[in-house]
Parts: structure tokens; C-alpha cells; sequence
């Protein structure tokens, strides 16, 4: 018994002994307390949460004030901590969603002991960790924590310069697959348009080549009305569709926006149009349709447009809900038991094969 005790005690010794050596010998014990974020977490403004929370069906009227937001509707999930290190200078915020941080994001902070995060994905858990350093780069204080997204609503998106910018994906359909984030992100203009603060800056163009990694700049307008010869993010390949709102894309126009998501070369792909709310709206409607979304989440994904600055979009008021009305009311005339169906059916009458169909699907459930 004496001889296990000496043991046990010899090996509670040389852990100690380790985690201390760690931190330079004592510094284990300055305690470094991540006191925020915990539970899940909601990286979009209150009134876009409350407007989500409700019973499907409730007027996005009643949340974004009648005539649409003047900001944007994503907000930064906030990190703070307490270090008790009096010698620590700098902190180094890794956050990961994988427990031994791989392919791990990170910030550096120095001044301050918060720092904030954008553009997490949705409906996931992310492992954190704060790590302080001394004016010599001596780690003398760690802490780690974990949080949740929600899997309320759809990702939304900072990214410098430009508006209403969201990932496509991320929804879960009735096959109950998640569609797959990251491979089509969905917004307003990247260049200036008339009255709207459009234009993306070099810092969001190189997030949006470096680290989304768009392959395709898929313009729904045509080049007349853009203006652009090329695309602003770096090595994106620009296309046009010249494409209209509404039901004026249930149409064979559509067909080759169609062919260019069946071609996983044209990954990730960055679909807009000015505000990213009609054309762009009825777009994303089609393709999340296509993928099984339910609808009562189409219209909630449709919506979340009003809390962005191009104002209100609602299916039931304002000036947009009888084209939307028609376009919906159109779709579900085709044949088909369910909005899936009946939308797959109107891509095969407009001449996309059941093959480029299966493409789609597969790639955005991630199994292509």
C-alpha cells in the first residue's frame, strides 16, 4: 500500500512539475478565465434572432422596422477573458472545430483582453483557446472553452465592403442532409451602385479569394447593366446570366445558371446581383429548393434580406409580395408532390438533364 501511495505520489509530482514547465515554471497557477462566449450563440442582430424565434409564418415587417434595416444584419460573437499574469503583453485567440485546435483560425489582441469573431459556421461547436505571453513570448497563461452556434436562420457573413452577404448552405433538408457551407455565398454587389455603399474593399476581396477561395463571380445581371469587365476578387472568374426576378426566371434563361452549378470546377461560388434580393432571392430559393429545404426556411432565408440596407422583403407585404406570391404560385404548378419535385421538374422542362440535377445535389450535400 506504502508502495502505491509513493507511486501515485511521484507521478502527481512530475505531472505537476510538467504543466508548470509549460509556462516557465510556476505560471500554471496565473489563471487565464475565458468568461465569454458559452452555450450557443446567435452572430446576427437581436431583432434578426427575435424575427427567427417566432412561429414560421410572422411578418419580418414587425422586426426590421417597416422599410428594412440601415445596417447589417451580422454581429461578431465576443471573446473576453481575466489573465491573472501581470507580465502578459499579448494573447493569442485560436478557436477551431476540432478539439486539438487543427486548422485552427487565430487573432493576435494586445491592450485589451476581448477580441471578436465573424463569419463562423453555422450549427456548429467550436473549441476555444486564449494563450497570454509574456513581453519575451513566453506563454505564462492558457485557457480554453467551447461554444455553439446556432442552426437558426442562415450564416451570415462579414466581409469588408459589401452587404447582405450570407452562405447558401448549412440548412438541413428532408432527406435530413445538411447542405455544405462554404461552396456558394449569396450578396449584393461587390462594385458601387447608385445610392447603395457598395464596394469591396482590398481587405474583402483578399478574404474573399484567400480564404473563401471563390472560383466564380456569377453575376445574375448582364455586363449593361454591371459594368464590370472583370471580376474584383482576385483569380474569380466573372460570368453574367442576365437573368430576371421573380417568375421571370422560371424560364429556359435560367438553364445555364443551372449547368454552371452542376460543374464542381465553378467551386466556391460567390451569386449576386445588386442588392442580392430578387434575382439573387429567387435563385437561392430555386437551389435550396431543389435541395430539399422546407419552405416555411425558404421564406425565412428569402426575408432575411430585410435586415440588411436594401430593404424590406416580405411575401406577404410591401411592394415585393405579389411578385413573390406569383413566382411561388407559378412554381408550384409543376407537376410534383412536394416543392422539391416540382422544382426539379421545372429545371428538366427548361432542358437541365436529370444527370446535371444529381450533380447539384450531390456536390452541395458534399458528397461529390
Amino acid at each position: 500500500m506504502k508502495k502505491a501511495i509513493r507511486i501515485c505520489f511521484c507521478m502527481l509530482t512530475s505531472l505537476t512539475t510538467l504543466g508548470l514547465g509549460m509556462f516557465g515554471g510556476g505560471c500554471a497557477k496565473k489563471q487565464l478565465t475565458i468568461t465569454s462566449p458559452s452555450g450557443v450563440v446567435f452572430p446576427y442582430i437581436e431583432n434578426a434572432k427575435l424575427y427567427l424565434e417566432q412561429a414560421a409564418g410572422e411578418d419580418v415587417f414587425l422586426y426590421c422596422g417597416g422599410s428594412g434595416s440601415i445596417e447589417n444584419p451580422q454581429a461578431p460573437v465576443t471573446v473576453e477573458w481575466t489573465c491573472e499574469a501581470k507580465d502578459a503583453v499579448r494573447y493569442k485567440v485560436e478557436y477551431s472545430l476540432d478539439a486539438d485546435y487543427t486548422n485552427a483560425l487565430s487573432q493576435t489582441i494586445r491592450g485589451e483582453t476581448r477580441a471578436e469573431l465573424y463569419n463562423l459556421y453555422k450549427g456548429a461547436e467550436y473549441y476555444l483557446r486564449v494563450t497570454a505571453y509574456s513581453k519575451s513570448g513566453k506563454a505564462v497563461s492558457v485557457g480554453q472553452s467551447t461554444f455553439k452556434t446556432t442552426d437558426l436562420g442562415p450564416r451570415v457573413m462579414h466581409i469588408d465592403g459589401i452587404h447582405n452577404v450570407r452562405d447558401l448552405g448549412g440548412y438541413i433538408t428532408n432527406s435530413g442532409k445538411r447542405t455544405a457551407q462554404d461552396l456558394i455565398f449569396r450578396g449584393g454587389t461587390l462594385t458601387y451602385a447608385d445610392i447603395y455603399a457598395s464596394n469591396l474593399t482590398a481587405d474583402g476581396a483578399a478574404y474573399m479569394c484567400n480564404v473563401l477561395g471563390i472560383k466564380t463571380d456569377a453575376d445574375l445581371r448582364g455586363q449593361a447593366e454591371a459594368g464590370n469587365d472583370k471580376s474584383p476578387i482576385p483569380e474569380a472568374e466573372l460570368r453574367y446570366f442576365g437573368l430576371g426576378g421573380y417568375s421571370d426566371m422560371l424560364n429556359a434563361a435560367a438553364k445555364p445558371l443551372f449547368q454552371m452549378l452542376a460543374d464542381k470546377k465553378s467551386y466556391p461560388i460567390y451569386l449576386h446581383c445588386t442588392g442580392g434580393a430578387d434575382r439573387t432571392g429567387t435563385a437561392s430559393f430555386l437551389i435550396n429548393a431543389l435541395l430539399g429545404v422546407d419552405e416555411a426556411t425558404l421564406i425565412q432565408d428569402y426575408e432575411f434580406t430585410s435586415f440588411s440596407i436594401y430593404g424590406m422583403r416580405s411575401v406577404n407585404f410591401g411592394d415585393y409580395a405579389s411578385m413573390f406570391q406569383k413566382f411561388l404560385t407559378q412554381l408550384k404548378g409543376y407537376e410534383g408532390e412536394n416543392l422539391q419535385q416540382k422544382t426539379e421538374n421545372f429545371l428538366l422542362s427548361i432542358g437541365i438533364t436529370a444527370e446535371e440535377i444529381a450533380n447539384i445535389k450531390g456536390i452541395m450535400y458534399g458528397e461529390i
